[in-house]
């Protein structure tokens, strides 16, 4: 501090106000980042930087928490097809004698060895509005 105030009153500076450096911008457009969200809700917040010039991610992240954006997941819409194939599995399955309660976790194979089927579902994450979270949260019953 003692060398950045020699310095100025070296150079005829006497005004106490900061000048603006160089390093992380603190201030980030609002709006810009708003109509970002809009276009692309599924964007992440490393590519909303570069929509908004942005230093730093968690700037940008910062900002949405407080605009009321939160990460969510989005439905995933099933083709007909897919619908078709899941139906024709589980009769396949139950027609074995499998309990439902059972085919909800596993699958077996020609060993009789257990799988573990994780329901690997591809959701796609989006920004939502805090009051649309409350609508696509599970947690929330």
């Amino acid at each position: 501090m003692k060398r950045y105030a020699e310095g100025a009153f070296l150079q005829d500076d006497f005004s106490l106000k900061d000048k603006p450096r160089a390093g992380c911008s603190k201030k980030l457009n609002s709006e810009q980042l708003q109509v970002a969200i809009d276009e692309n809700p599924t964007c992440t917040t490393r590519e909303l930087n570069k929509t908004v010039n942005a230093s730093r991610h968690m700037t940008t992240y910062g900002e949405m928490k407080r605009l009321g954006w939160e990460m969510g997941l989005s439905p995933h819409d099933l083709s007909e097809i897919n619908k078709q194939q899941r139906v024709t599995c589980y009769v396949s399955l139950r027609s074995r004698g499998i309990p439902a309660t059972i085919l909800d976790r596993f699958i077996t194979d020609s060993d009789e060895k257990w799988w573990i089927l994780y329901n690997n579902v591809k959701h796609k994450r989006r920004w939502l509005s805090m009051v649309q979270s409350q609508f696509h949260n599970p947690d929330n019953s």
